[in-house]
């Protein structure tokens, strides 16, 4: 029953989810999108204050970001790269760093130590754009998962309106076996 079952709906479902139909959600989607501010950011991570406001005296001096990012930063991941952290939109970093970073004009820094759980901050933002649409590559597979839950919905909803559905309870257990006498012994 279970391969006859899902047999049907791998027929019935895959069908309808052809890579035109993908296309075609894109398409919609794609219309409807809506570029999102990204901000290019380098950051200098240290553990604290003072030290993050001695960094900012040394960037007011005419000190470089990068080389000082790469001497200073705790941040493994992005020191060695002078403090890049790349383009970066809303929602990817933690709120006090995000606040921060995108209340800076392109070419600026913070004055101010910014804190967060990590350490404190000095955040430098090199550019700003809009945010990319997503390819159409890059959304295939998210589409056409969408597509066949949609598809599964809306044959198990058609399915379920076209027939009688009736749950039975499940019979009660057995009753107990009245308890075995031992058998005497032979005399």
């Amino acid at each position: 029953d279970r391969t006859l079952r899902s047999e049907y709906l791998r027929d019935t479902i895959l069908a309808k989810v052809s890579e035109d139909a993908a296309k075609k959600r894109y398409d919609e989607e794609i219309a409807k999108f809506v570029p999102g501010d990204e901000i290019h950011v380098q950051h200098i991570l240290v553990k604290t204050e003072d030290e993050a406001k001695a960094i900012i005296a040394d960037l007011d001096k005419g000190g470089d970001f990068a080389a000082i990012a790469k001497e200073k930063s705790q941040d493994p991941g992005s020191a060695p790269n002078g403090g890049d952290l790349g383009f970066i939109g809303k929602g990817k970093t933690v709120k006090s760093f995000e606040e921060a970073a995108f209340a800076l004009k392109a070419g600026t820094y913070t004055e101010k130590p910014v804190q967060s759980e990590y350490g404190w901050h000095v955040i430098k933002v090199t550019e700003t754009r809009k945010e990319a649409a997503p390819t159409f590559e890059a959304e295939a597979e998210r589409i056409r998962q969408d597509l066949i839950r949609e598809a599964y919905k809306a044959e198990m909803d058609k399915l379920k309106a076209a027939h009688k559905i009736e749950i039975l309870p499940p019979p009660p257990p057995p009753a107990p076996a009245a308890p075995a006498t031992p058998a005497q012994p032979a005399q």
